[in-house]
């Protein structure tokens, strides 16, 4: 009886070990859309994309956006949103926004990933397997990332 017991707990430690794995390894990295909500709702953040280009935007609480890029002056308006927990950035001037998959990698860093081009792919469409696009940081704290990407 003894030995049925311990077998028993080593199934029950066995799949407790893969529950933790797998919400680490699968949606669980993901900011859910309250968590985007109070991390950059009404926020500025600066950041950098992966080709070491440098950005600041900020997100008005109506919605709106404004963008601007340091180096070549760029500037730009939008909208910004939630959608099924995806952190999307429209441009009005430009095709170049998206929505993203994000994680907070620490107390302020945030990293973005590609998943759709458009609102309304990131309504329809299935979890991807999204790219890793930009880091950035709350200007109103210090920045806590790292010198390099956390891929």
């Amino acid at each position: 009886m003894f030995w049925k017991q311990q077998i028993c707990r080593l199934w029950l430690g066995a799949a407790l070990c893969v529950c933790l794995v797998s919400n680490v390894l699968g949606n669980d990295i993901w900011l859910k859309e309250n968590e985007l909500r109070s991390g950059l709702g009404g926020a500025t953040i600066d950041g950098q994309y992966v080709d070491a280009r440098g950005f600041r935007e900020h997100y008005n609480a109506d919605g709106s956006l404004n963008y601007e890029e340091p180096v070549g002056n760029a500037k730009l308006g939008g909208r910004w949103s939630i959608v099924r927990d995806r952190f999307c950035t429209i441009y009005d001037q430009s095709e170049t926004g998206g929505c993203y998959r994000v994680r907070q990698v620490s107390d302020n860093c945030f990293e973005f990933f590609f998943d759709t081009r458009t609102v309304a792919e990131a309504q329809s469409s299935t979890l991807r397997n999204p790219t890793w696009t930009a880091r950035a940081w709350r200007t109103d704290r210090v920045s806590t990332c790292e010198e390099r990407p956390m891929v």
